[in-house]
């Protein structure tokens, strides 16, 4: 699986107030194929490190204003940065206590000045791969393993995003194939998931209205699909459109009570700024609309 991450792509950030410390470190890390900015001082790295979401920090424990160790503890009170592996780079304060307190305030490393550059570039690609590694299985793991959607807790994350911006209006569709359980029973488990694949590809191929879709699996037959920056009248339009994409695939269901080809119902919900909507109230109205289309007669849309 590995052979298709790339380790070494990395972005580096050095912070330094010697500039030519920073000449010297940028020189050897570029050599081998780094990105890197920089900043030389404590406030400055803080506004970098959210800006450029490096892979890696090199950090000073002595600088003027805002010193190593508070600058380490900022970025790691910030959702932004504080999963970004740090290394402090001093030539004080070497003692015990002071490299305990380094990991305390959760830098990952220490190395000691006059920096040895074989040894820094070595430990930077250990905790650059470590940490590519770690968000590959990280995403992985939001992967439905089946179709390759993002799974519920991927959608979760991206809907906690859109209700924390209020200024986005969004569309929760909710899918369900219709009779699959019968599907399953007459074509078997393999025709079953082949028959969830071809659905996946089609939903996640369609065009929408909406620049911003995600498609996701959240278990059995059942997906969800957010649709960002959009109306009840646009989504409403994309949400027909995807029941008509999966009806056009003309896959064959000899049990269905709708007709003699996969269909399937969908329920939809709009989330508009400025109200007290939440995940589980988004859901909940999604579900509801889902259970109508489902009551009203199945392959079709209702809105919540």
């Amino acid at each position: 699986m590995t052979e298709s991450i790339n380790l070494n792509s990395s972005k580096i950030l050095i912070v330094d107030d010697n500039i030519n410390n920073i000449k010297i470190v940028t020189k050897a890390l570029e050599k081998i194929g780094y990105e890197v900015c920089f900043a030389r001082s404590g406030y400055e790295a803080l506004d970098i490190a959210t800006q450029e979401i490096p892979d890696l920090i090199l950090m000073d424990v002595k600088m003027p204003g805002l010193d190593g160790f508070k600058t380490c503890t900022r970025l790691k009170e910030d959702k932004l940065t504080k999963d970004i592996p740090l290394i402090f780079l001093t030539a004080h304060e070497t003692e015990e206590e002071y490299i305990i307190k380094g990991f305390n305030v959760g830098a990952v490393d220490y190395i000691n000045k006059p920096v040895n550059l074989d040894i820094l570039c070595a430990r930077v690609k250990t905790h650059t791969r470590l940490r590519t590694l770690l968000n590959f299985w990280r995403e992985k793991a939001q992967l439905d393993p089946l179709t390759n959607l993002i799974n519920r807790d991927g959608l979760n994350k991206i809907l906690n995003k859109a209700v924390a911006n209020f200024g986005i209006c969004f569309a929760l569709i909710t899918v369900d194939v219709d009779f699959f359980k019968l599907y399953n029973d007459n074509y078997g488990h393999p025709a079953g998931d082949k028959c969830l694949i071809k659905i996946a590809n089609a939903m996640k191929n369609s065009s929408t209205s909406s620049k911003q879709k995600f498609v996701s699996r959240i278990g059995g037959e059942e997906f969800s699909i957010i649709l960002l920056g959009t109306n009840q009248s646009k989504a409403k339009s994309d949400a027909e459109h995807i029941r008509k994409v999966i009806e056009d695939l003309q896959i064959p269901h000899s049990k269905s009570k709708v007709k003699k080809i996969v269909t399937a119902s969908i329920g939809l919900a709009v989330i508009t700024p400025g109200t007290n909507d939440t995940i589980v109230s988004a859901f909940e109205a999604s579900d509801r609309a889902l259970y109508r289309a489902k009551h009203n007669g199945r392959n079709r849309v209702e809105v919540s």
